[in-house]
């Protein structure tokens, strides 16, 4: 079942069936898609898995304001993008994002078409945002996170991890009809690479040649799906992925690791007298993609505060802790997993 809720304090609480069994959860866990769209702000979107009836969860959904981008994401934006004559783009358009060394490229010839598959008409507007990889604010607010449900090169839909080499956000209009895909034409997304980046596959720096998989996004099942193997190219002396897209969604490079390793993984427990507090808790792994930022709802009468991981994959993780309560205070302000299962 779906609902929508307008939220006047950015807030949603959701209170599960008391009657629910706890075992039962435990062993096939409550699946929630969360949509979060306001005005200004990119949509985000976010797959919750509830495993538990024994603690207050609270999930934090990092919304982009798109007058006020963080650093490392850029947006490229035109009320008359391309103009459409007899049925097909006038002329070869360009968006540029991330100081130009990302690009949107429209042939002359291409025909768009919305969701029925009908022809679009009239003038095009563009509003796209891309997310650069080396951006720790960029890749907290990569829409659906970086361990993600997909359906991979094999066929099965399965839950992995992405490290990004970069992910574009397009939604091109006409009026109020959105284009969905092409015929004839291109339509091609061209990103620069630092050359600093790591290919996980040789645990090397990147190289001309180099293979890394190609994504899109079903943004209502939240499910991506890879599209195909992409190359690195050298051009100009410089490296770049580039590729022709047919459908519009959201685009991501991605090497990807099979996750989860294990079901039931590390837990950390905040033990101590200090007063009901919120606290906040950051992942950043840049090595492997797996990051996140938590508020942990503490509170010394429960049995139970902390963080539980669940379907995680057997990588290490740093967490470092904060709370902007005065009174509370950590005996260790970061703590490193080994290995999260």
């Amino acid at each position: 079942r779906s609902t929508s809720h307008n939220s006047v304090r950015g807030m949603v609480d959701f209170i599960l069936n008391p009657k629910l069994d706890p075992n039962t959860l435990e062993n096939n866990p409550l699946e929630i898609l969360v949509t979060a769209e306001s005005s200004n702000y990119a949509q985000y979107l976010k797959r919750i898995n509830i495993h538990t009836t024994d603690e207050n969860i609270i999930v934090r959904v990092p919304l982009v304001d798109k007058t006020n981008l963080p650093e490392g994401i850029s947006k490229s934006e035109s009320s008359k993008f391309a103009v459409i004559k007899d049925g097909k783009v006038q002329n070869t358009v360009v968006a540029e994002l991330n100081s130009g060394t990302s690009t949107v490229e429209i042939s002359e010839g291409t025909v768009l078409k919305d969701e029925s598959g009908k022809t679009i008409s009239g003038t095009i507007k563009s509003e796209i945002l891309f997310y650069d990889p080396s951006s720790e604010a960029a890749l907290m607010s990569f829409p659906g996170g970086l361990n993600v449900k997909a359906v991979t090169p094999t066929g099965n839909t399965e839950d992995i991890s992405f490290l990004s080499a970069g992910l574009f956000d397009i939604n091109l209009t006409s009026g109020t009809t959105k284009v969905k895909s092409f015929e004839g034409g291109s339509v091609k997304l061209t990103t620069k690479l630092d050359p600093s980046l790591t290919n996980p596959n040789t645990e090397q720096p990147i190289k001309e040649g180099d293979e890394i998989e190609m994504w899109s996004m079903d943004s209502e099942s939240m499910i991506w799906k890879f599209e195909k193997i992409a190359k690195v190219k050298n051009i100009n002396g410089e490296l770049y992925l580039q590729e022709n897209i047919d459908h519009l969604s959201y685009y991501n490079w991605d090497w990807y690791t099979p996750n989860p390793s294990c079901y039931s993984g590390a837990r950390i427990e905040f033990v101590g007298t200090a007063p009901q507090s919120t606290i906040t808790v950051k992942n950043f792994h840049p090595t492997n993609g797996y990051n996140d930022k938590f508020l942990v709802a503490y509170n010394p009468t429960h049995s139970r505060n902390g963080l539980y991981f669940w379907r995680v994959p057997n990588f290490p993780a740093t967490f470092r802790f904060s709370s902007d309560n005065p009174h509370l205070k950590f005996d260790k302000s970061m703590v490193v997993i080994p290995n999260l299962c």
